[in-house]
């Protein structure tokens, strides 16, 4: 069996795992980034966040949000809480600006500037096992097709499996039920992103570059029908229902809809015995709350920090880590109980009826 050595395995090379992978490649660590498949899925576009934009410049990476990729986001409308519009206003916002990213580009552009420091990486490694290695100062792990490697410490990047952290006993403690019906759509006016609540959920709609745009219905996952036809017939006739998302794009009927997980979840516990969880492995949020990519970012980056130091022999460093997760948990419920509490017109609405229970804990 071939055997691989390195001080940090990343499991996962999403932006998470890159940004884990890019730290501690800096900081001059051994280190080999993992995918379990060879092709990259279609990602769902995403606003990054001033907050987020931080994260890349303290490691010197910014200049991957370029005009020509992304697209600035200047501002958008919103429909919450009432009937009308409400414009929100970005242009001024004194942390800088706002992108909509094309995710398959910013992940790979952020994929490589982790090589460029000097990481390794590895597509189409499916984990098999781990086992703690004799003297308790790392890890023995198992793929197929790559055999074994042997690391001082894991980086658990692989989104809302937590592969590596269910292979420890950790359980994901699951808040709701939210999913996503998302599909790509033209533009039929101009506008950077629209939000619009409903009866049943709520709509995203954001523009993308060259005209096109990506829209995304958000409800519980026992409110959709199964199948790939009912959902997308579903999804049509749910937006022939909405008033400000259908006047500014145009769905192909033919169009293939995607489903994608939004729930808000956490794992018992984000850090181990020479392991830790970074992104959606760690914790998953609500995409209301726009903590997604900061949450992937921010803790991959903090995460390698707190993993130098712990290979140095730092120990308070990853227990503090693990504590920012907490907090960063507590935080996001405290946002989304706020969010949600803003919106009173559908009192009998399943969907929302739920999420009243949040604001009243």
């Amino acid at each position: 069996m071939k055997r691989t050595d390195v001080e940090v395995l990343v499991l996962g090379d999403g932006p998470a795992g890159s940004m884990a992978g890019l730290v501690l490649a800096h900081l001059g660590r051994r280190v080999l980034l993992l995918n379990r498949s060879s092709a990259r899925g279609r990602k769902v576009g995403e606003v990054l966040t001033p907050t987020a934009v931080a994260q890349l410049r303290a490691v010197g990476q910014v200049q991957l949000l370029t005009p020509g990729k992304h697209l600035p986001v200047v501002g958008g409308v919103s429909s919450w809480g009432r009937a009308g519009i409400v414009d929100r206003e970005f242009s001024f916002d004194p942390r800088g600006t706002s992108w909509h990213l094309n995710r398959s580009i910013f992940d790979n552009d952020l994929l490589v500037a982790a090589l460029t420091r000097g990481a390794k990486h590895h597509a189409g490694a499916r984990f098999r096992r781990a086992q703690a290695l004799m003297n308790g100062r790392g890890w023995k792990v198992e793929f197929d097709n790559l055999g074994e490697v042997t690391s001082s410490f894991v980086v658990d990047a692989t989104g809302r499996a937590s592969s590596f952290a269910r292979h420890q006993g950790m359980r994901r403690r699951r808040h709701d039920r939210l999913i996503a019906l998302t599909a790509s759509a033209q533009l039929t006016s101009e506008f950077e992103f629209a939000i619009e609540a409903v009866a049943s959920g709520w709509w995203y709609a954001a523009a993308l570059l060259a005209g096109r745009a990506i829209v995304a219905y958000l409800t519980d996952a026992d409110m959709i029908p199964a199948g790939s036809e009912p959902q997308r017939n579903f999804f049509h006739d749910k937006l022939d229902e909405t008033t400000h998302i259908k006047s500014r794009v145009s769905v192909d009927p033919k169009v293939r809809t995607q489903t994608v997980a939004a729930q808000t979840e956490a794992i018992d516990a984000p850090i181990g015995s020479c392991w830790a969880a970074v992104g959606d492995a760690a914790a998953s949020f609500d995409p209301l709350s726009s903590f997604g990519l900061t949450n992937a970012l921010e803790s991959g980056r903090l995460a390698g920090l707190a993993i130098d130091a712990t290979l140095a022999g730092e120990r308070g460093f990853i227990e503090a880590y693990g504590r920012h997760v907490r907090r960063r948990t507590e935080d996001s419920d405290i946002l989304r109980s706020a969010y949600y509490g803003m919106e009173a017109r559908w009192p009998r609405s399943p969907f929302w009826d739920r999420r009243r229970g949040w604001t009243s804990r």
